[in-house]
C-alpha cells in the first residue's frame, strides 16, 4: 500500500550519550589543557558517523588554536595606555602580523590533523559516495557512453551555461538588498559625509537618515543608543541570510548538478559568498573607503558580538526550550489518550516514534557560522584584537552546547563516509590569503598604527593630501610578499599526513608486497603438456615459417 511510511529515521540506541558523557568528563578533568582532543572524538564518530566526528574535531581544534591570539590580544588591550586608541596603538601592527601567521599555520596544521583522523578512522583512502552516485533529480538526455557502452544521462554545454548564467544573475541581484541597507545603516550612524563618493552612480549620503546621528538626536554616537543601528544591522544580516538560504537552494537545484557532491559544493560556495558579502561589505567600506579604524572597530564589535551571542541563544537555549515544551505537550496528549481508553495502554507507541519529534541535525550552518567568524578574526585583526578572546570564550560554550544539542535534541543522522571537512577547507584558504592584503593595507594606509614604530617613514603633509611615502609602499609590498611566500612554503614543506601516518602506510604497503611475493613463490607450478602447446601454435598466416 502507498503512503504507509510517511517519515523514517534511524532510532537511537545504546551509546547515544557516550560521546557527551566522556566529553563532559574530559572537561571536568581540564583535559583540554594537556590534550590535543578536548572531546571524546572516537565515541562521537562511532555513534554519529565520520561527518559529525569531523565537525566536532574541527570545532575543538579551532577553539584550542584560538588560545595564542586570544592571550596576545588580551595583553595588548591590558597594556594599552590611556588616551591611546586602536588607530595609533604601536602594538596592534605586531598583533596583526601575528594573527596572519597564526591563520596560515592554523589551516596547515588542521590539514595534518584531518589526515591523521581520516587514517585513524579507516577512511583515508575512501571516496565519498556522493562523488560517484548520480542525483535522482539530474535531468539530461540519454546517450550511449563511448567508454562503458551503457546508456547514461548527459547535459549539453549550452543548457548548462544558460543555467549557470541565470543563477549568477539572480545571485548578483540579491546582493543589491544588503548593499542598500548597508548604506542606510552607515547613514544612521553618521559615518557617511556629504562629500562621500558615489557608488555605481548612486549617491550614498542621505541627509534625512544622517540627521538621526546628529548630537542630541536618537542615534547620537555619544549616547548608548548610538550602538542601535549597528545591532539592527546585525539583525537584518541574519534575516537576509535566512531568506537567501531558500534562494540559494532553488538556484542550486536549477543548475542541475550531476552528483550530490557537486550540488553540495555549489550550495556551500553560493551561501558563503552571499553571507560573506553581507557581513563584510560594511567593514570593507569603513576600512578602505572611509579609512577610519575607530569606526571600523565599533562596527566590528557590534556585528561580531551580536552574532556570537545570537548563535549561542538560537542554537542551544532556544532548541532546548522548544524541545521541552514539545515533550510536555506530547506527554499531556498521551495521558489524555490513555484516560479516554480507560487506562488500557492503547496510547503507547514503539520506542522509535519519539525520535521523529526531534530535529534533524544539519552541520551546514555550524560550518558556515564558524568560517564567517574566522573571517572576522583574521581579515580585520588590527581593528579588534579582542575578537579572538571573545571568540574563544563563546566558542568553548558553543562547542559543548552543540554536542548537547546533537546528543539530546536531534535525530540520529545518516552516516555518510567523508574524509574531511570538504569545501570548507578551501574557503578557509581564501580567507587566509585575503587577510594578508587586508591587514597590510589597514596598518599601512587606513590608520596611523605604524607611525609610532616607524616615524621616519611618515610625512604628515603627504598624508593630509592623500599621498603615502614610498617607504611605506615598499614596506607594504615586502610584508605582503613575505606572508604569501610563507603561505606557499607551509603548503610545500608541511606534508598533509603526519610522519607516523606516512610510516604506517609505507609499512603496510611493504608488508602487502612481501605477502604477494610469498604467494607467488608458494603457488604450485602447473606444467602444460607438449601436445597442448603444439595444438595452440598457429600454422601459417603470419605465425612464422613452417618446416
Amino acid at each position: 500500500s502507498v503512503g504507509l511510511l510517511g517519515e523514517g529515521s534511524a532510532a537511537h540506541c545504546a551509546g547515544r550519550l557516550e560521546g557527551w558523557r566522556r566529553s563532559v568528563g574530559l572537561l571536568r578533568e581540564w583535559a583540554w589543557l594537556r590534550s590535543s582532543e578536548p572531546l571524546a572524538l572516537d565515541a562521537i564518530r562511532d555513534y554519529w558517523g565520520e561527518r559529525t566526528g569531523f565537525l566536532f574535531a574541527w570545532q575543538a581544534f579551532y577553539v584550542q588554536a584560538l588560545a595564542p591570539p586570544a592571550a596576545l590580544g588580551l595583553c595588548i588591550w591590558w597594556r594599552r595606555p590611556k588616551g591611546t586608541s586602536v588607530d595609533d596603538d604601536s602594538a596592534v601592527p605586531v598583533f596583526s602580523l601575528f594573527s596572519v601567521v597564526w591563520a596560515i599555520f592554523f589551516v596547515q596544521l588542521w590539514r595534518r590533523k584531518q589526515a591523521a583522523l581520516a587514517f585513524r578512522w579507516g577512511i583515508h583512502d575512501a571516496h565519498t559516495a556522493q562523488a560517484e552516485v548520480r542525483r535522482p533529480e539530474f535531468v539530461g538526455r540519454e546517450v550511449v557512453s563511448e567508454i562503458t557502452g551503457e546508456v547514461e544521462l548527459v547535459e549539453g554545454r549550452g543548457s548548462r551555461a544558460l543555467r549557470y548564467a541565470a543563477s549568477l544573475c539572480v545571485s548578483l541581484a540579491c546582493l543589491i538588498v544588503p548593499l542598500a541597507y548597508m548604506f542606510v545603516s552607515l547613514n544612521l550612524q553618521g559615518y557617511i559625509s556629504p562629500a562621500a563618493r558615489h557608488v555605481l552612480g548612486v549617491r550614498v549620503y542621505h541627509e534625512a537618515l544622517s540627521a538621526f546621528a546628529a548630537p542630541g538626536a536618537v542615534f547620537d554616537p555619544e549616547a548608548w543608543t548610538g550602538m542601535l543601528p549597528a545591532v539592527l544591522h546585525a539583525a537584518v544580516i541574519f534575516l537576509l541570510n535566512k531568506a537567501y538560504r531558500h534562494v540559494a537552494e532553488a538556484l542550486t537545484d536549477l543548475e542541475n548538478h550531476r552528483t550530490q557532491e557537486a550540488h553540495d559544493n555549489s550550495l556551500i560556495v553560493k551561501r558563503f559568498l552571499f553571507e560573506a558579502f553581507d557581513c563584510y561589505i560594511a567593514l570593507f567600506y569603513i576600512a578602505f573607503e572611509l579609512r577610519d579604524v575607530d569606526r571600523l572597530r565599533v562596527e566590528l564589535v557590534s556585528l561580531f558580538s551580536t552574532d556570537v551571542f545570537r548563535r549561542v541563544f538560537t542554537e542551544a537555549v532556544l532548541p532546548l526550550l522548544m524541545q521541552r515544551l514539545s515533550r510536555r505537550r506530547h506527554a499531556a496528549a498521551s495521558a489524555a489518550a490513555k484516560k479516554e481508553d480507560g487506562g488500557a495502554g492503547g496510547g503507547g507507541t514503539d520506542g522509535g516514534s519519539g525520535d521523529l519529534e526531534l530535529d534533524e541535525h544539519e552541520d551546514f550552518d555550524d560550518y558556515l557560522e564558524m568560517v564567517i567568524q574566522f573571517g572576522y578574526i583574521t581579515l580585520f585583526a588590527s581593528a579588534f584584537p579582542l575578537a579572538s578572546a571573545l571568540a574563544l570564550a563563546c566558542n568553548g560554550v558553543e562547542l559543548y552546547s552543540d554536542l548537547f544539542k546533537v546528543s539530546y535534541l536531534c535525530r540520529r543522522p545518516r552516516r555518510p563516509r567523508v574524509s574531511g571537512i570538504g569545501t570548507w577547507l578551501g574557503l578557509l584558504y581564501v580567507l587566509v590569503a585575503a587577510s594578508i592584503f587586508t591587514n597590510a593595507v589597514l596598518i599601512a594606509f587606513a590608520s596611523d598604527q605604524l607611525a609610532p614604530l616607524l616615524p621616519q617613514l611618515f610625512d604628515a603633509r603627504q598624508r593630509q593630501v592623500g599621498q603615502w611615502p614610498s617607504g611605506i609602499v615598499l614596506l607594504l609590498v615586502a610584508v605582503e610578499h613575505g606572508l604569501l611566500l610563507l603561505l606557499l612554503a607551509t603548503e610545500v614543506t608541511l606534508p598533509r599526513p603526519p610522519r607516523w601516518v606516512r610510516l604506517t602506510l609505507a609499512r603496510r604497503e611493504h608488508e602487502a608486497l612481501l605477502a604477494k611475493r610469498r604467494l607467488l613463490l608458494e603457488a604450485p607450478v602447473v606444467a602444460t603438456p607438449l601436445r597442448d602447446v603444439i595444438e595452440a601454435t598457429p600454422v601459417g598466416g603470419g605465425g612464422g615459417s613452417k618446416r
